[in-house]
């Protein structure tokens, strides 16, 4: 994942990597996980809202799915550039629509035949976690996640936390929240680079890398912005190239590099 103050200092998921062409003739591609495609007015939201109401009965084919439109670029704003579906390992990159739809509604069937000792919680459906009696987790309990997969062995859930971190737990202290029936978030358009023109724009400073979670997709994108508590971004040093033992890491209690400190308004 990738980040800086490009609409509203955002966060990008490297979602496609070309490898089969050189680098100055090959594609990169990554979605803004913070611009909903709904509450704004531009031109590109409105080219991402046609497209959208076109697609609206093939989701009420899946009516119990939840669907979260976003904007992930400029490039080919009218079409799905991919879709995510929380669940499993993480999350499934899913190419076309239809497709993500099926998987989720897929994921969320699991488990659910009647007494099954995974609880009434499905793949990725929030969850609160609760009744956490042990003094080195009670202060995990009211905080929520996204439940991934169930242990059956272990009679217990994968949740990763929205802190990024991953947990253990028994349904019993499990209460279930949105997403019941499958969710689907859907990116309209993406960024694109070369490699080498992206490189180039990390050695400068422009982007700050940092490993992704499905907590950076969690639920519904509250606000225009990136605001990942958790997330630690590594820049190059202000001299010199990119290498692990000159990478710098700022904590999101500081303010940005000040070569981060540009403007860069939205596409209107």
């Amino acid at each position: 994942m990738i980040g800086d103050e490009h609409w509203i200092r955002a966060g990008y998921l490297i979602t496609f990597v070309d490898v089969a062409n050189s680098c100055d003739n090959d594609l990169v591609k990554a979605v803004n996980l913070t611009r909903p495609a709904d509450g704004t007015s531009g031109v590109l939201e409105q080219t991402v809202a046609d497209s959208i109401a076109a697609a609206s009965d093939l989701e009420a084919a899946h009516g119990d799915v939840e669907v979260v439109h976003l904007l992930g670029g400029p490039c080919q704003p009218d079409k799905v550039c991919c879709c995510l579906v929380p669940g499993a390992t993480g999350w499934s990159v899913v190419e076309g629509l239809p497709d993500a739809l099926k998987l989720a509604a897929q994921q969320a069937a699991l488990h659910t035949e009647e007494g099954s000792i995974a609880g009434p919680i499905h793949e990725g459906q929030t969850v609160t976690l609760h009744s956490l009696k042990a003094a080195s987790v009670q202060h995990l309990n009211g905080q929520q996640g996204i439940a991934l997969h169930f242990l059956a062995d272990k009679g217990r859930w994968t949740v990763r936390m929205f802190d990024g971190e991953g947990k253990q737990v028994k349904p019993t202290n499990l209460a279930p929240g949105d997403g019941a029936g499958g969710r689907v978030f859907v990116f309209w358009g993406f960024a694109g680079w070369t490699r080498g023109q992206l490189l180039g724009e990390i050695a400068e400073g422009h982007w700050g890398l940092a490993k992704a979670s499905v907590a950076d997709v969690r639920m519904r994108v509250p606000c225009h912005g990136w605001t990942h508590p958790g997330v630690c971004l590594v820049f190059p040093p202000l001299n010199g190239p990119l290498t692990e033992e000159a990478s710098v890491c700022t904590p999101p209690s500081l303010p940005l590099p000040a070569r981060l400190q540009h403007s860069c308004p939205p596409l209107a």
